[in-house]
Order: C-alpha cells, then sequence, then structure tokens
C-alpha cells in the first residue's frame, strides 16, 4: 500500500488533482481522507498499484 497527498488553497484545483491521479487505470483506491483549515484543504489517497 502507498499514499498519495494533495493539498491545495483553491478547492476546485485540489479535485482536479486528485481525480487526475484516481484516473490513473494502475492506481486501485483503497481509502480517502479529506481534511482543512481555514487556508488549505488536503486530500490523503491510499492506494495499491494494480
Amino acid at each position: 500500500m502507498k499514499i498519495k497527498t494533495f493539498y491545495s488553497s483553491n478547492p476546485e484545483k485540489l479535485d482536479r488533482k486528485a481525480n487526475e491521479f484516481m484516473a490513473d487505470p494502475a492506481v486501485e483506491v483503497v481509502d480517502i481522507q479529506l481534511s482543512s483549515n481555514l487556508f488549505l484543504a488536503w486530500v490523503l489517497i491510499r492506494y495499491n498499484l494494480a
């Protein structure tokens, strides 16, 4: 299992980064966690490589 973390102050940019990563057919997503504070949001994706 591996992890990948993305962060951004812009929600649309964060969505785009995470979606582009998960669109890779070799990525098998195990879990996604989202967290944020006043200025930033970040996504941690746990995944396996197929």
